[in-house]
């Protein structure tokens, strides 16, 4: 791996910096608080994301932003990758955004746990590290906060143990070990529960073969009882049949009496209709000698086309008759009026024309001769009067006629209904002698067919009592039959009982049998465990952890030396890989060191674990790139020059140092100065 360049916008005191990397020896320069570990946690940032509580979002994210952003370039594998990751401030939390990866052009993006998860593939990191919050490979091997080294060098033997078993890998032998000892403790509580199970199997196995002899001795009772419940229900049988037999006849005269009591009601039937038909007919003849008799009487015949004729006639009378009348009322109006211009004449003094006297004679003149006119037109009116007398009394006539024609007309279409009605009474007499013959007949056949049936009803109930007879012995057998049914049915039950038990018993029996065997196997897993397997994985453990510790006590004792040249001073490692600390001949503690060589063995203990977690783990891709935060602090002027033997044997293809020391720019490939001013960091 090798880092190409960093973009950092709002992180911390940086507003928007962006760095580049070079191959070989980079020194990160500037004084305290400008701004440079800010470099490296992004560094970090950008890989593996925020991490509670050693790189929270808040000690990233700079202060009144609401959003800031780390881009990433660097190489592994051949392949040039950009991780972008964003911070993002949420009322009053920050957390991760969405970011993305891209990978020789080609961008994913993804969320913060998926970024995490490509970072550990690029870097050939344990997958079984990813779910972990914890980045112990990048920190032992890369970068590790001053502060970090000095705090593993002081931390608790058994902390550090476990940590150190982490980043060498060799945690999973104590793993194993351990879920062989939880496993073993489950087979134990297994073996103990199987042992309970199976201490009563050798009772079971007696309890049922007590059972199989008892069901050996209940099936020959069943068998008894079988045969005599079959014996029973045949002879039951024999008597169903019997009675069966009874019931046929019985059934059979029963019809028999059933036929007699319906031709009696048929006999009884015929004779009540043949008095009815008597009664009926007897009614009849006397109502046709009736109708008979009021036929005899003859009734003048009318045409209908002479009562039309009649009809017009009287109404051509009539019609000259309102004539007569509306002539002669014609003339009564003229006589009037001649009358009234007569008087008028009489009474006339002076012609109304000339005015001059009018003579009496010539007035008496032409009164006379109008009242001859009223006489003469008196006479007409007599002459009328008499006519129209005369067409009314021939009015009157014609009515009477046309009267008499429709009364003799009704009279005809009475006679006729009447004839009609005759007719059907007649029928209807005729129908009642054929029913009274029919019923006379009927009576003949129902009497003959009576005759061979009267003996049925005797019959019938002796048959009777012989069947109460039978039905008692049947009801008899029924009772024995039920009873040995009911103890067959107790002796199955029984046996049904008994097999329901040896079922169980069976099953408990084969189930405690297969808990025996897989007691005998847990036996042997265990014995295998304990004697071969928990011994091997502490052999191995052992040996890998031996190999380990000596070839790291070995670097930490060399970049010791190579730091502190001092005769009196030695350091080596425990079993537990904590630093004893000989001087002039003393074992002593690491606290009573003073700065500059706390940090020669803070640095060296840093070196050494570079060193060995890379040889463990042969594939990972951050094997050529190491990060030194603050790694001189305290040191002389002849250690400086001592660092720079060490980075030179080191031999990585890229080493960032962080330090305000500026002797160290004398022996590096690179500076990069970072300055803050205002409160804003900026690099050059």
């Amino acid at each position: 791996m090798r880092l190409i360049s960093i973009h950092l916008e709002n992180i911390r005191s940086y507003h928007d910096a962006a760095v580049e990397f070079p191959i070989g020896s980079v020194l990160l320069a500037g004084d305290i608080g400008a701004g440079k570990s800010t470099i490296l946690l992004a560094v970090e940032f950008a890989l593996f994301g925020i991490r509670q509580p050693e790189l929270p979002g808040s000690a990233l994210l700079r202060h009144g932003a609401s959003e800031g952003s780390v881009e990433l370039i660097f190489e592994v594998d051949s392949h040039k990758v950009v991780i972008r990751r964003v911070l993002r401030r949420v009322k009053d939390r920050i957390g991760q955004a969405p970011g993305s990866v891209t990978i020789d052009g080609l961008q994913m993006d993804l969320m913060p746990k998926e970024i995490r998860a490509k970072v550990f593939e690029l870097l050939r990191y344990p997958e079984s590290l990813v779910s972990r919050n914890q980045d112990l490979i990048y920190r032992f091997t890369v970068y590790t906060p001053q502060e970090c080294m000095k705090q593993i060098l002081f931390e608790d033997p058994e902390i550090r143990l476990d940590t150190l078993r982490k980043v060498f890998a060799i945690d999973r032998y104590k793993r194993a070990r351990e879920n062989l000892t939880v496993f073993l403790r489950v087979l134990r509580e297994r073996r103990a529960s199987h042992e309970g199970q199976v201490m009563d199997l050798r009772q079971k196995e007696d309890q049922r073969s007590l059972y199989e002899n008892e069901k050996a001795k209940l099936l020959t009772l069943i068998d008894v009882a079988k045969n005599e419940f079959v014996n029973a229900s045949a002879q039951t049988q024999s008597q169903k049949a019997a009675l069966e037999t009874i019931e046929k006849d019985i059934s059979f005269y029963r019809e028999q009496q059933r036929t007699f009591e319906r031709l009696d009601s048929q006999l009884r039937a015929a004779v009540e209709k043949r008095a009815w038909a008597k009664k009926e007919s007897g009614d009849l003849e006397r109502y046709i000698a009736k109708i008979e008799a009021e036929l005899s009487q003859t009734v003048p015949q009318v045409e209908p086309e002479m009562l039309r004729k009649k009809e017009q006639e009287k109404e051509s009378l009539e019609g000259e008759r309102r004539r007569l009348l509306e002539k002669r009322a014609a003339i009564s109006g003229k006589i009037s009026h001649i009358e009234e211009d007569a008087v008028k004449i009489q009474k006339l003094e002076n012609c109304p024309l000339c005015l001059q006297a009018v003579p009496h004679e010539h007035k008496e003149g032409i009164f006379q001769k109008r009242m001859k006119s009223v006489a003469d037109l008196k006479n007409e009116c007599a002459i009328l009067s008499t006519q129209v007398a005369e067409l009314g009394r021939n009015i009157e006539e014609q009515t009477r006629l046309i009267r008499e024609m429709i009364e003799n007309m009704s009279r005809l279409r009475e006679r006729q209904i009447k004839e009609a009605h005759l007719r059907e009474k007649k029928q209807d007499l005729e129908q009642k002698n054929k029913i009274i013959n029919e019923c006379k007949q009927n009576v003949s056949q129902i009497n003959s067919a009576k005759l061979p049936l009267e003996q049925s009803a005797e019959k019938s109930r002796i048959l009777e009592q012989k069947y109460q007879a039978e039905k008692g012995v049947l009801e008899n057998h029924l009772k024995v039959e039920r009873a040995l049914e009911i103890k067959y049915a107790t002796l199955m039950k029984d046996a049904d009982a008994l097999d329901r038990q040896i079922s169980l018993l069976s099953k408990e029996i084969e189930m405690k049998q297969t808990v025996k065997a897989r007691l005998v196997f847990m036996t042997e897993q265990m014995d295998f465990l304990l004697g071969t397997c928990i011994p091997l994985i502490t052999s191995m453990e052992k040996h890998v952890f031996t190999n380990v510790y000596r070839e790291f006590n070995a670097l930490f004792q060399n970049w010791f030396s190579m730091l502190i040249d001092d005769p009196a001073l030695s350091v080596r490692l425990d079993d537990r890989f904590s630093v004893v600390v000989q001087q002039n001949g003393y074992e002593s503690g690491v606290e009573y060191l003073s700065g500059g060589e706390k940090t020669a063995v803070a640095l060296a203990y840093r070196l050494s674990l570079n060193r060995v977690v890379n040889d463990v783990m042969s594939s990972i891709s951050t094997k050529d790139i190491l990060i030194l935060d603050e790694p001189t602090e305290g040191f002389s002027e002849d250690q400086l020059d001592r660092v720079r033997d060490v980075i030179e044997q080191l031999g990585m293809k890229q080493t960032l140092i962080v330090s305000h020391e500026s002797k160290i720019e004398s022996f590096v490939d690179k500076v990069i100065r970072v300055r803050k001013r205002d409160g804003e960091s900026t690099c050059s």
